[in-house]
């Protein structure tokens, strides 16, 4: 609140004055623009806000089995996702490698794994995104959410 102040208190003071000085004005836009830039980076999103760390599991449906799915996050950027068709449990898919954020810092995409690979990351979950990584929709929507393992 207080930046927002101070950017508007900056333009006020450049209008106020009146000067014909075009290095000035330039000097108040320039500070303008960086407390612009700095209030955007200090936005609020799930990569800088939330707990992401660790390891979420749920049952997603495959196209003839259910499908246990365990993603693992780590701290530096890196990722293990297992799998496991219900009818074949012992028939384990690993695959590792690194994640990175979206620009809106909401969504991970694990680099290392087939598409669909992109996760919105919500409080304590993460929901699976559809191969053009929009969010899945219907009556099996909520089985395609993995809930964060309380250690």
């Amino acid at each position: 609140m207080k930046k927002i102040f101070l950017i508007v208190s900056a333009v006020a003071v450049m209008y106020s004055c009146g000067s014909k000085n075009g290095q000035e004005v330039a000097d108040v836009n320039a500070a303008v623009d960086s407390l612009a830039n700095e209030l955007v980076a200090d936005a609020h999103n799930a990569a800088n806000s939330l707990d992401v760390i660790g390891a979420y599991a749920g049952v997603t449906p495959g196209a003839n089995d259910s499908i246990a799915v365990t993603i693992t996050l780590g701290a530096d950027s890196t990722y293990t996702r297992t799998a496991a068709f219900a009818a074949h449990p012992e028939n384990v898919i690993k695959t590792e490698g690194k994640y990175e954020w979206n620009a809106e810092g909401n969504t991970i995409t694990l680099l290392s794994d087939e598409k669909p690979n992109q996760y919105f990351v919500g409080e304590n979950q993460l929901f699976s995104l559809d191969i053009e990584g929009n969010k899945i929709t219907g009556d099996l929507a909520d089985k395609y959410i993995l809930k964060k393992v309380v250690e």
